[in-house]
């Protein structure tokens, strides 16, 4: 009773969630400032950095030593070399200042080389064909601990970065680039190396285009305000970012959502350095590496705001994915998400030594290209939804697709691929259209509870050991249309269930070798139902399709050739010849429980369609 209760309560809240899912997107507007890059070199006041003394023309500019501080709105072009100085924005609060870098080296014995205090909004424009190279260092003042300040290019204001040249920043404090409001990147070329994050805009960052280079002994780029659902946002519309992170590659608060660009991202050492050594994470050098030691405080990733994790993409609400190409290597989860996760478009493609991709509520999937090379499970959610698209899971230890409820809690210094959710919650799958094929260790398509297949193709090469298997649901799998081709080992195997309007053929064998190809075929007219081969041994077949009719005969064919285009084991087009006939199959006119004469030795009895065999767990 109490399963059917939670169906209910299920089946109830999927259209909220699929309409969460499809309201979750935020717009980000770009000023005419923002996008414009220009300057006027003769109307700007104009800094010229030396070592021996520093010189300028114009107004707004105040001179203390090594310290320049800008006084008022306007454009600043800023140009020389430093070796231990600073540059403050110290203007008014609706003031808005457009650095020019025109070529400069200014490096800082503490934290913010660049400082904007207070504006109402700073753009950095990085001038054409320059190179740039802004550092801090690693001691810090009381005055500056005090601000909280803590990157080479720190900005308690809004901050856009622009322009056709490039910028190198080394967080050698902390981080790299900080706002603690808007961070907007236009244009321009951005290498950092920080031995904290890379990049932060604490209630938005934003990238629309450029070249991005990061190197992070943590995450590479975020945005951490989790106290606002309406901020904490990081948005993504193109451009080229190339991220290495000790954790996180990308990581928002509130919501994640990719637009278009190159996205190439290695965390945690990649898939290869998997998080399930005792070790891994655990701070001061678990893996070895010389990690920074800072003091307690908000941003303390051993307390309690945020547990560290080697995720790719990871988000506390939502990961939106409209386009773009996505390459991940992650120790931890590629792309995970507290609540929801929705691909629309793209080319993602994933290598990870946890789940490829997991949502604790909702992953819906509406098209693109997905390959999991690499995982312990590929998808993961409480409800999984698959309407289009491409998605390849080549090689899960566990689980292809896993519908199963709760909140996963394996992270750094647990072991990988555990799993421990936090409840108990039921799991549905549905699949409505698309391609999908798996391949997995463990079972091929499980679900806590319901799977539901509509249309789409769908090809298991499933598990070879007995505990496992191609297929594996807690109470009812309803198939209706599509085509179904599911071969696993045969000690907990199961096939739709009766009720489906869309017959199902299931074979036993003692056992099929793999690479050989398998071909069922109407005894009438020879119509072919299936030519398939697993790139494993198996035991059991299950093939589903709109042309398997009730009261017909099938004969079973083993080996021969195929002239048809080979896809993930299955032949498209193309002409069958046979090979050697091992049994025939037939259903009875009832609840489609006939079972067929099997003949041939040594490869068992082709069994019935349309009935599941017992649930075993």
């Amino acid at each position: 009773m109490r399963r059917y209760l939670v169906l209910i309560l299920i089946s109830t809240l999927i259209p909220v969630l699929l309409s969460c899912a499809a309201s979750a997107s935020v717009t980000v507007s770009y000023t005419r400032k923002d996008l414009d890059s220009g300057f006027n070199a003769a109307e700007a006041a104009e800094v010229i950095l030396n070592t021996d003394r520093i010189s300028f023309t114009g107004s707004g500019v105040e001179i203390d030593g090594s310290t320049v501080r800008i006084t008022q709105g306007g454009t600043y072009l800023v140009q020389g070399t430093i070796q231990d100085g600073q540059l403050i924005v110290d203007a008014g609060d609706n003031d808005d200042v457009q650095l020019v870098l025109n070529g400069v080296s200014l490096t800082s014995s503490t934290p913010a080389a660049i400082y904007v205090m207070n504006a109402d909004k700073v753009i950095l424009t990085l001038a054409p064909g320059t190179v740039n190279v802004i550092a801090d260092g690693q001691a810090s003042t009381p005055e500056l601990d005090a601000e909280d300040v803590n990157a080479a290019v720190f900005s308690k204001d809004d901050l856009t970065i622009n322009g056709d040249g490039t910028l190198i920043v080394r967080g050698n404090y902390r981080h790299g680039i900080v706002s603690k409001d808007d961070l907007k990147i236009v244009s321009g070329t951005i290498e950092i190396m920080a031995v904290g994050d890379g990049i932060k805009g604490r209630d938005l960052l934003a990238v629309r285009n450029g070249n991005i280079s990061i190197t992070a002994q943590q995450d590479g780029m975020q945005s951490n305000n989790n106290a606002d659902p309406e901020r904490g946002f990081v948005y993504i519309e193109n451009g080229q970012i190339d991220i290495t992170a000790e954790l996180d590659g990308i990581q928002a608060a509130t919501g994640l959502y990719i637009k278009g660009g190159t996205i190439t991202i290695r965390s945690g050492g990649g898939s290869a350095v998997s998080s399930n050594t005792p070790a891994w994470g655990m701070w001061g050098g678990g893996r070895g590496m010389a990690w920074p030691v800072w003091p307690a405080g908000p941003s303390d990733p051993s307390g309690s705001q945020d547990t560290p994790s080697a995720k790719g993409l990871k988000a506390g609400a939502s990961i939106v994915i409209d386009g773009g190409s996505i390459n991940i290597d992650s120790s931890d989860d590629a792309i995970h998400s507290n609540d929801l996760v929705m691909i629309n478009g793209g080319v993602i493609s994933v290598s990870s030594g946890d789940d490829g991709i997991h949502a604790d509520s909702l992953l819906e999937i509406n098209g693109g290209e997905i390959t999991l090379h690499k995982c312990y499970e590929g998808l993961e959610s409480t409800v999984i939804v698959i309407n289009d698209g491409v998605v390849r899971v080549l090689g899960a230890r566990d689980d292809g697709i896993n519908a199963a409820g709760g909140v996963d809690v394996s992270a750094l210094g647990g072991r990988v691929g555990q799993n421990r959710f936090m409840s108990e919650a039921y799991g549905e799958l549905f699949i409505h259209g698309g391609y999908v094929f798996v391949s997995a260790d463990g079972d091929g398509i499980d679900s806590n509870g319901l799977i539901t297949i509509t249309g789409g193709t769908v090809i298991v090469h499933g598990p070879t050991d007995s505990w496992n298997a191609a297929l594996d649901y807690n109470t009812q799998f309803t198939i209706e249309g599509g085509l179904l081709v599911a071969a696993g080992s045969a000690g907990m195997a199961m096939a739709p269930s009766a009720s489906s309007s869309q017959k199902s053929i299931v074979v036993r064998f003692n056992s099929f070798p793999a690479q050989e190809i398998v071909h069922i075929a109407s005894s009438e007219d020879n119509e072919p139902i299936v030519t398939f081969r697993s790139s494993k041994t198996y035991q059991s077949l299950v093939v589903s399709s709109p042309l398997v009719e009730m009261d017909k005969t099938y004969i079973i064919y083993r080996g021969g050739s195929h002239t048809g285009v080979e896809i993930d084991g299955l032949f498209l087009d193309g002409t069958y010849t046979p090979g050697i006939q091992i049994g025939t199959t037939s259903a009875s006119s009832g609840q489609g429980q006939g079972f067929g004469p099997g003949r041939g030795p040594g490869f068992g009895q082709p069994g019935m369609w349309g009935v599941p065999m017992p649930p075993q767990r």
